[in-house]
Formats: structure tokens, sequence, C-alpha cells
């Protein structure tokens, strides 16, 4: 049978393929390539992942970028067009018209330019394909953006404080970067009233298109030697009344204000009282000496001269919170064209009248100035409290160093003097600086109670017993007298001591006569001299001697020169030191107030630039620039003060 060689055949091929099987479970060639397919896979898909990302972050960053730069277009007051429709603009020329036009897209517009401040709010959801997402199951990934512009024109208070000083009159190039041969068209003066002109028009330029109108306020306030006041400002800041001018004088009231030291340790100027008004004519410091005053033909106090302690120049007065453009900056006509230059730079004083413009306790003063508009005296008076709703500025220009202001100290202004005449009220024969020993002039000083007049003629203090005159009186003398008859019939006088020329017979005999007879004679008679005050208004108005002058005339009987007696009766600050350390001290309150400060040092010396540095409210507030660049920093503080800003 062969039944038996076939099971044997089937068993060997069964064991072959158990064979094959157990081989091909221990082969390892390949492996390598799944791991690789693996890997591959898990690349792909990371790549592609990375690039989707790389790819959103793309757009994210363009809407946002956009966005941005659409709501500050869209929210500025300038702006006429409809923002919503400027965002979308903006999104369409970007390449992002798809979001612009979805039907979901609708920027947020508050506020208007009527009231003074828009706000412009955009939020994207954009949701972007992927290429590779759809490997793991997303299909798309958000390009979010959102932002917010705002522009407020809000509540602004300007005070622009400007250099007049007699160096604005200087010419200066055309070209700022010449330095030989340069063309100088223009003085500094006129490239000021064109600056200050842009910066007032461009301050106000929304309030003429309709924005905020009653919002904004410039105070201007040009300075020299003083600060000139002005009608207006008097209304508020009354000034005193110690002192006259006589008609034909030719000397005009001044429209100044003393202050002392501690004026610089606020900001406040109260107006309750009247101020001390600054006195007329020269109060400069000539010199030590009455010598050195007369050789240098410095006694002089004449009204026509430059050297007064209050130049009497109404177009350069102050004019405080304006809201009017036209009146301030019209071409030719406007107050700014009319700003004249002459005397020298007090630049504290021009800050003291700036700040006390900007500071609230201002605000009863100012409700009595008519020329200021009623929306500022009645509706919201200004000036407003520091409560962070209104934005105050100072603008501080100029194009020199402090120099000196000068005055005459109350109580050495009007009535007597001390100095006196026995010729007559006021008057002083050939007494005067030269001449200080005329006879009959005086100087009492009551405190010397045993001689208390001091006699000029001799330098010696005498009493008042001692002061006398002699005059000369006629007295007629009265004699009886007698005539007898001489042997010869004649008649002859006896002797007789008033003279025969004038006698008057009374009784007579046939030897004698006898009359009274008068002869009028002449005689000296001393007796104590009348004496006359001489005043100040005598002196200073008539006799024309400044204040230096006056002093060393009255300084003379306690061996005092001019220079030292001056200090005693003049209100003058000569020193730049001592008018750096009070415009400083100013300028440090003021910014702590919350108060801005702009400086522009105008081809100004380094001690000038100094001073405007630390007073500024940083460096980017600080601008020193060439006569023909003041239009330049003008413009830049006027659009620093409407900035446009991102509030998120």
């Amino acid at each position: 049978m062969k039944l038996g060689s076939r099971d044997g055949k089937a068993r060997g091929e069964k064991a072959r393929g158990g064979g094959m099987l157990r081989r091909l479970l221990r082969n390892e060639d390949g492996a390598l390539i799944i791991l690789s397919l693996q890997i591959f896979l898990f690349m792909l898909i990371t790549t592609g992942i990375a690039i989707d990302l790389v790819r959103v972050e793309e757009r994210r960053t363009l809407i946002q970028n956009t966005i941005d730069r659409a709501v500050l277009a869209a929210a500025s007051l300038s702006q006429k067009r409809d923002p919503k429709l400027v965002v979308k603009d903006y999104l369409t020329k970007a390449g992002l018209g798809y979001i612009a036009n979805d039907a979901s897209f609708n920027p947020k517009v508050e506020g208007s330019i009527a009231q003074g401040w828009r706000r412009v709010t955009v939020e994207v959801d954009d949701k972007m394909p992927t290429i590779f997402g759809p490997l793991l199951g997303v299909n798309s990934l958000a390009a979010a953006g959102d932002t917010q512009a705002m522009q407020a024109v809000g509540n602004v208070e300007i005070s622009l404080v400007l250099d007049i000083s007699g160096s604005m009159d200087t010419a200066v190039p055309d070209n700022p970067d010449c330095t030989y041969n340069c063309v100088k068209s223009k003085t500094r003066i006129q490239h000021l009233r064109e600056a200050a002109k842009t910066f007032v028009n461009t301050v106000f330029a929304s309030a003429n298109g309709g924005v905020a109108a009653g919002r904004t306020s410039i105070s201007v306030v040009p300075y020299s030697t003083n600060v000139y006041l002005g009608p207006e400002m008097q209304e508020g800041f009354p000034l005193s009344n110690d002192f006259t001018i006589t008609p034909g004088s030719g000397y005009a009231m001044p429209q100044c204000a003393d202050f002392v030291a501690s004026d610089y340790d606020t900001l406040q100027i109260d107006g309750k009282t009247p101020l001390t008004r600054t006195m007329y004519g020269s109060s400069y410091k000539y010199g030590d000496t009455l010598g050195t005053l007369v050789s240098n033909n410095n006694t002089g106090n004449n009204p026509a001269q430059v050297w007064h302690n209050c130049l009497d120049t109404v177009q350069n007065r102050v004019i405080p919170l304006s809201d009017d453009p036209a009146f301030l900056a019209a071409d030719t006509t406007g107050f700014i064209d009319k700003l004249t230059v002459s005397g020298s730079t007090s630049i504290e004083l021009g800050t003291k009248w700036g700040l006390a413009l900007l500071d609230p306790s201002a605000r009863d003063e100012v409700a009595k100035m008519s020329s200021v508009s009623s929306s500022f005296r009645e509706t919201k008076p200004r000036p407003i409290d520091y409560d962070g709703d209104t934005m105050k500025v100072l603008v501080l220009m100029t194009d020199g160093e402090n120099q000196y202001n000068f005055s005459t100290l109350p109580g050495f202004r009007s009535g007597p003097s001390g100095i006196m005449s026995t010729l007559g009220v006021d008057t002083l024969g050939s007494f005067g600086p030269s001449a200080t020993t005329a006879s009959g002039i005086y100087y009492h000083d009551a405190s010397k109670t045993s001689a208390p007049y001091y006699k000029y003629e001799t330098g010696t203090w005498v009493a008042r017993s001692a002061i006398t005159k002699t005059t000369q009186e006629q007295q007629v003398q009265t004699a009886t007298c007698t005539q007898y008859k001489n042997s010869w019939g004649q008649w002859k006088w006896n002797s007789c001591s008033v003279g025969t020329s004038n006698c008057t017979q009374i009784s007579a005999t046939s030897t004698l006569r006898t009359y009274t007879c008068k002869k009028t004679v002449t005689i000296d008679v001393v007796t104590e001299a009348p004496i006359y005050d001489v005043s100040y208004d005598h002196l200073y108005q008539v006799k024309n001697w400044n204040l230096n002058t006056v002093a060393g005339l009255v300084g003379k009987p306690y061996g005092r020169n001019a220079g030292a007696q001056y200090d005693l009766m003049a209100n003058s600050v000569l020193a730049r030191d001592t008018k750096d350390a009070r415009t400083k001290k100013l300028c440090t309150a003021a910014k702590a107030k919350g108060i801005y400060i702009f400086t522009i040092a105008t081809d100004a010396p380094s001690a000038a630039k100094t001073l405007l540095q630390d007073c500024s409210s940083g460096p980017s507030y600080y601008y020193a620039v060439q006569g023909s660049n003041l239009s330049t920093a003008f413009a830049s503080i006027a659009a620093s003060i409407s900035s446009l800003r991102l509030t998120n």
C-alpha cells in the first residue's frame, strides 16, 4: 500500500512551511522603512502646522498694524469723513477687503467733532483657512486683532510768554546753517510774529472748525524789562495809586506791578488788594557816587529815554484768556503783529504772570475781566482746577539771559523827601548833584532831636534855631529938637540926634523954638527862617533827577554814597543769578502741579539755555533754535498740545 508514503510527504511539506514562517518572523530586513514612514508623516504634520502658524501670525500682524493706523486716522478730529468708512478703506487697501466688506464688521465710534473728542474701537476676528491643519482636523486658525484710538481736545489753557526785549530787533540769517555773508531779511521779532501766529491758528484750528468751542484759551504775556498789564488785566489786578503824575511832565502812569522775593514762593498773584504799581521814570542804578552820575551824564529822569521802569507800550499789554484767534493772529491787524521791542530781559516776571493766569487762584480776578469770554468767566470759570480734566501749558520763549528790572520802593515815591529849602516851596536854587553846598538847603531827620537839620552848605547838623534869616526893616526915629536965636538975631539948631531934615514945630518963644524931628533908618533883623519841604515829586518830575541821583543827595547827610543809599530806596533786581533762581522756583512749583512747560531758547547764550532746559518739563519740551527756525519750534509745540494717541 502507498498510504504511508502519502502521509510522510504531507508531514514533510508541513515541516517546510513552518520553517519558512519561522525564518520570516526572524528576518529584520526593511524594518526602518516603516519607522521612517511614521517619522516622515509626523514631520510633515508638524512642519505644516508651523507653516500655518507663521501664516496666521503674519495675517494677525497685518491686521493689527492696519487697524492701528486706521483708528488713528479715523479718530482724528481733523478727519471729516465717516470714521467707519476710513477704517474700511484702510483694510481694503491693505488687501483685507473681505474683512471690511463682511456684514458683521462694525467699527465702534464714540464722541464727535462738536463734542471735542472722538474714540474709535475696532475688533477683528478673522478665520484663516489652514493648509495642513486638516491633517489634525483643524480647518482654520483665528487671526484676531483689536485696537482703540482717541483724540480729545478737552479743556486747554495756554500761557504764551514772549520775549520782546531790544535784542529781538536783531536781524538773523535766513538760513540757520549760514555762517558767512548770510542773507538776513528778517529780525527775530518778525520771525516770532510769524511763528506765534501760526501757533495760535494751529491750536485753535479745531475750534475754528467747530471742535471744542469754548474749551481752549490762550493768554499772551509779552515781557521785557517788566510786564505791561494794560486795561484788560487791571480790571482783575488793580494797581496802587501811591503817587501821581503832574500834567505836562511828560511821564505816563506805569501799568506794571512790582514784586518782592517772597512773591516767587507761589504761583498766585492776589488781586483782592491793589498790587504795588511800578514807579515811573528810571530807577536804574547808574553809579555809586554823585560824581560818577554827573560825569557820565546819568542824573536825568528823562521821560523819553528807554531806561524806564515800565515801558509805556499798550501794544505790548497782556491779553488774558482769549478764545479769539482772529484778534490774536490776524495778519497785520492782529495783536501779535503789533508787538514791538525795547528794554531788557526779565524772564522771571514773564513766567510769574504766565503761570498766574494758569493758576486756579486767579479765577476771581478773571471773573472781573470784561475782555474774557463769558464762558470762561461764568459757564465754567477759568482757570480750572488742577483736576486732570484740563491741560495747562506754559510756552516760554527768550533770546537772551536774565538782565535786570528796577523800581522805587513805596515811601520814596511821593511826598516829603527830607530835603528842605529856605528859599521857597520846591525851590532849590543852584542845589544839585554837582553843587550840594548851595546855601539854604537842608536835610531833616526828626530822630536827631537836638540838631535835626543837616546843612548841605557846611556839612553839619544844626538846631532849628540856627536856621535864620536876616531882613532889613525901616524904622522912624523921633526926637525933640530946639532952635535958639543968637545975638545977631539968627535961629540956630541945637544938637539933634535924628537930624533936622524932617521937623515939625510944636512951640515957640521969642528966643526958643521947639520941634519934633523924625528920621527913617534901615536896620538888619535876624529871625528864624521858614523852611519848606521839597517833595519827591519835585525832584523826579520838575528837576528830572532819577532815583540814583536823589539817593545820592539823600544819603549824603549820613555819609552814604549814592549806591549804598540807592539799595535802601530801590526795589531792583540787577543780579542774573537772583532772577534765574526765582524763575526756576516758579517752574518747579508749576511742574509739581502738572503744568506742561515748553521752552524755546532762540539764539540764546548758554546761561539762558541752561535756565530754559531746567525749567522745561523734560528734554523733549525744550527747544534750542536759531531765529529763522522759530516757526519749527512753535509748530512742534502746537502739535504736541493736540497730540493723538493709541489708548491700548
